[in-house]
């Protein structure tokens, strides 16, 4: 049993993954797959919000679409920084991901977006400063290719649908919404009717708002949609990062191809000793489950030199 969670809590928390569809009445429409009263997989869904397993129900975008550039950075801070640095980030709404991870050299790994690459490298400058790192690398972000982060509850082991995702997707600013209406998206009401504020705010009706939305998902503005997971509270309390020297086609070749990654990344290393230009992400309840699919993934690419930086804590835990 995975964190406590019943056989029937697994089937639900999945359902709301994976089976979320951009819909008048999405709550409905799982509750019909699953053969629930819609009332009462409201209560069920909200009371593991209630819990913590789930952060939130909605849509995810493409962060190109905002006009934003965004890097991966490494820092190598002394441990006695490392606690300091955690709770700094939290004033940080640029900085989402920040991990301690098993690098034998950077320990301490994070993501950050900002208006221009001159602006982000100014401010990894200032922290690394502040914070006394002895050394950092600076890995930007060239193209996302793949973004879902869901987790297979039933093997216990991250898993979405391969999907590449559009190389220069357009901006908000073509569609004629502002980003007010983007949070109502991100996050949805577990409620009947979930659009209702949208509705009421923008004036429209849900015919206008799903329509909108589809066009959205088809340009590649929208990434995923559904419930996002907390992994750790659901007992996928093991995640690994797997780092190699790649082109870019071998990072659509995972996008396209293997259903077990959450991020699929090609990056460009712009500051600092690395070597290593394509990521990717794994999530799993067991370390040595999430081996065995390493091994597998990067033999079906013909990929024998990688790295796999595994999560030792999670230094900015999402709320």
């Amino acid at each position: 049993m995975i964190a406590g969670l019943t056989h029937a809590d697994k089937i639900i928390l999945n359902a709301i993954q994976y089976e979320f569809q951009p819909v008048e009445n999405p709550y409905g429409h799982i509750s019909g797959k699953l053969g629930l009263d819609t009332e009462a997989l409201i209560r069920k869904l909200r009371r593991f919000y209630e819990l913590g397993h789930i952060r939130r129900v909605g849509y995810t975008f493409n962060f190109r679409t905002a006009n934003l550039v965004g890097a991966l950075i490494g820092f190598e801070l002394p441990k006695e920084k490392i606690d300091a640095f955690s709770k700094f980030s939290y004033s940080l709404p640029n900085v989402t991901h920040n991990y301690l991870r098993s690098h034998s050299k950077y320990n301490v790994w994070f993501t950050i977006k900002d208006k221009s690459i001159d602006d982000l490298v100014e401010k990894v400058e200032g922290y690394a400063e502040k914070f006394k790192a002895k050394d950092y690398v600076i890995l930007k972000s060239r193209r996302t290719c793949k973004l879902s982060i869901k987790y297979d509850l039933e093997r216990g082991i991250s898993w979405s649908k391969p999907r590449l995702l559009d190389s220069n997707p357009p901006k908000l600013n073509e569609f004629d919404i502002d980003l007010d209406f983007i949070k109502y998206l991100r996050n949805l009401p577990l409620d009947l009717d979930p659009y209702r504020e949208i509705k009421e705010a923008y004036n429209m009706k849900t015919r206008e708002i799903l329509g909108l939305i589809d066009e959205m998902i088809e340009r590649g503005v929208i990434t995923d949609y559904g419930a996002y997971l907390d992994g750790e509270k659901i007992g996928f309390s093991q995640n690994a990062m797997v780092t190699f020297d790649g082109n870019e086609d071998i990072a659509i070749k995972v996008a396209k191809e293997v259903p077990e990654t959450s991020h699929v990344v090609l990056r460009e290393v712009i500051f600092g000793d690395w070597r290593d230009n394509v990521y990717f992400m794994i999530h799993g309840t067991r370390r040595d489950v999430i081996d065995v699919y390493i091994d597998v993934i990067m033999d079906s690419i013909g990929i024998d030199k990688f790295q796999k930086l595994y999560s030792i804590k999670n230094l900015k835990v999402r709320r």
